[in-house]
């Protein structure tokens, strides 16, 4: 096998290593770059970003035979011109691709099928199939990213000594959907169900609005403690005499028999499982050791009086009524950093869910990103997140950006700065210690995406195994009888579903999530080229083309003026679909099918928009569509109404005909009787007046 890199390629070669022309960071001195004779390749001089790990890939974890092609697609990959895309894969990309196409030879070499070069038809079927059987997961995210790798070896063919003859992607299954094309743009990335995410941000926000006070102050008295180490330093022992250390002992002990509380048991009883007294956490206390005979006589005597408890436990009394049920009123001492890592998580999931911000911008926060601006008045509060963004951008180190975020958000970013308090530089979402139990500087790292994927799931784990052995009805429910998997890009794609499904559109988003989500779109998209606003679009047009099938199908009765109109346009938008009834198979084929045809129909909380420009009352210069913030449901002829309007109204008539029935002055009386007649018209018509 050639272990040299294709002849095609070989001008790239000029600089000696195997970045090519990619930007490379100032901190790696270049006698740490890999060149292409080496075993195993660091990609860290050109990994940018805090939320990205040491990136390395070690080709002696390649079977020897597959072992040549591999080096030349992961340098085809490094310095080639990408043959799908507008630019070429990041690093962490070719990470992960590495390690798909190192499962992928490890197959073709336990089945014994040869090389690349020799593959054919069947072969990709049985590693399909393969893929399909051994994998545990309801979603089919992993098995697509796996057969996506394979297809590397065909899409960047030119630049390799042995490739794929065909294009997977003619098979059937391929990309784990059975004769289905990807189209363009499509995002594969599943929403979180709305019964999984309601939940599962109910408890997030628990945490970090109800449960933070309490766990910040338990991690900063374990902090306190751990600063005096486990044991007392033997410089301290020299400054002290022995009087001294046995008055501190007495000091902490007397402190236990005021308060009425058993000294802490240690956490490894001996094997006749008879408690002993935790004398290192007395000794961390008192920061004194516990030696001579008086110190110990104060320990026995204690032990006497309160005796000793079944762990040992923090002096933080816990003032929530719900954390108090589940963890106690005192936290135990190893278990604070358990609860600091999961407060952490539950920040990441407010910070994430509410503002659409990616992983790599939330890992990239650090103290301080927090602005907030008042109008003149003083009552109009706006939450700025100051931060930098990456994916679309021409910096691999990224850009300034800002989001504009809500309460919730701003919250669980306070929380994340008193966690990393002791440092005001430092990234929010790096690593706590292990033990958990005081920071360290981990330079530009933050927590990885794999570590944060972890976290989530343990995350609504607990969540689970609290709520169901405590019997509440708060648990997080099984997706086709499996636990829900979270991972890091599901939530920005949930928000904007949620945006654009919730009745009214974005300012629905915007009274579910306390934040207006029109400045949401304005910070965000304002400063990225890969802009929120894109996503919940998408949603919207689905959502439009879901509502149009529906109403071909008979699901909504629409009356009104404009009624006809909208059934015509629903019945060509569904024969031009060809789809079955209303079973979408096809989300994005329905999107594209909804922004190429534009059929002008518009689900709304108070009216369905059946919009024509003539008749519009919102109509700007040379509309193409609805101005919806400027909608005038009792007026428009371009106004029809389904079950949903129809209920709104007349709870609207119900409750002014009450108001009419009380003593009102004659202003009001005449005001609130011509919006009665007005909602009279449009009911007993069905549309617009």
């Amino acid at each position: 096998m050639n272990y040299e890199p294709a002849l095609a390629m070989a001008f790239e070669l000029k600089s000696g290593d195997i970045y090519g022309s990619r930007p490379r960071r100032i901190d790696v001195n270049p006698s740490q770059y890999s060149n292409f004779e080496d075993d195993v390749w660091r990609l860290d001089p050109i990994v940018f970003g805090a939320h990205n790990r040491t990136s390395r890939l070690n080709f002696l974890n390649i079977p020897s035979v597959h072992r040549g092609v591999t080096k030349q697609l992961m340098f085809a990959l490094l310095v080639a011109e990408s043959p799908v895309a507008a630019s070429p894969p990041s690093a962490s990309t070719i990470v992960g691709a590495f390690s798909r196409i190192r499962a992928f030879t490890a197959w073709i070499e336990t089945s014994g099928r040869g090389t690349v070069g020799t593959l054919g038809r069947a072969d990709l079927d049985a590693y399909r199939l393969h893929l399909q059987s051994a994998s545990s997961d309801n979603r089919d995210s992993l098995t697509t990213a796996r057969l996506r790798a394979v297809r590397l070896f065909y899409l960047y063919r030119e630049h390799l000594d042995e490739s794929l003859s065909f294009d997977p992607n003619i098979l059937d299954g391929w990309n784990g959907r059975v004769g289905r094309r990807k189209w363009k743009g499509e995002n594969r990335t599943p929403r979180i169900p709305e019964e999984v995410s309601m939940p599962l941000i109910e408890w997030a926000t628990r945490f970090v609005s109800d449960f933070a006070e309490d766990i910040l102050q338990a991690r900063e008295e374990c902090i306190w403690l751990a600063l005096r180490g486990r044991k007392v330093p033997a410089e301290l022992r020299k400054q002290q005499t022995s009087a001294e250390r046995a008055a501190a002992v007495e000091e902490v002990v007397d402190r236990y028999v005021a308060a009425g509380r058993p000294l802490p048991a240690s956490i490894c009883p001996p094997f006749n499982d008879t408690l002993k007294v935790n004398l290192n956490h007395i000794a961390r206390e008192a920061s004194a050791c516990i030696e001579s005979t008086r110190a110990q006589e104060a320990v026995r005597a204690a032990v006497s009086v309160v005796g000793i408890d079944s762990g040992t436990y923090i002096w933080h009394e816990n003032q929530s009524p719900i954390l108090r049920e589940i963890a106690g009123r005192f936290f135990a001492y190893e278990d604070v950093p358990r609860w600091s890592q999961m407060l952490v998580t539950a920040s990441y999931i407010v910070v994430a869910f509410y503002s659409g911000m990616r992983d790599s911008e939330i890992k990239s926060l650090r103290r301080g990103c927090i602005r907030v601006d008042r109008d003149s008045t003083g009552s109009l509060e706006i939450v700025r997140i100051l931060g930098l963004a990456f994916k679309g951008e021409t910096s691999p180190s990224g850009v300034p950006a800002t989001w504009v975020v809500g309460a919730p958000v701003k919250i669980a970013i306070r929380v994340m700065e008193t966690i990393r308090s002791e440092d005001k530089d430092e990234l929010l979402f790096a690593p706590l210690r292990e033990g958990g139990q005081a920071p360290r500087s981990l330079g530009r790292l933050a927590i990885s995406n794999l570590t944060t994927i972890r976290h989530l799931n343990h995350f609504l784990g607990w969540v689970n195994t609290y709520a169901e052995g405590a019997n509440r009805a708060d648990l997080i429910p099984d997706v086709d009888g499996k636990e829900w998997r979270l991972n890091t890009k599901q939530f920005r794609r949930t928000l904007a579903w949620y945006i654009a499904r919730r009745p009214g559109g974005s300012i629905a988003g915007a009274i579910q999530y306390r934040q207006n989500s029109l400045q949401m779109f304005e910070g965000y998209a304002g400063t990225s080229q890969s802009g929120f606003r894109a996503e919940v679009e998408s949603e919207e047009a689905i959502r439009r083309g879901e509502y149009l099938l529906e109403i071909a199908s008979g699901q909504h009765i629409v009356t009104g003026p404009a009624a006809a109109i909208a059934q015509t346009r629903a019945e060509a938008f569904a024969a031009k679909t060809s789809f079955s009834g209303v079973v979408v198979d096809n989300e994005y084929q329905l999107e594209r099918f909804v922004r190429s045809s534009s059929p002008q129909v518009f689900p709304g909380d108070y009216v369905m928009c059946v919009f024509d420009p003539a008749k519009a009352l919102c109509a700007r210069k040379d509309p193409k569509s609805p101005n919806q913030a400027k909608c005038q449901p009792l007026a428009c002829r371009n106004g029809a109404l389904d079950e949903g309007n129809r209920q709104y109204w007349e709870e609207q008539h119900a409750s002014l005909t009450g108001a009419l029935g009380s003593e009102l002055s004659p202003y009001v009386r005449v005001r609130l009787a011509k919006r009665l007649d007005d909602i009279d018209r449009l009911l007993v018509s069905g549309g617009g007046a």
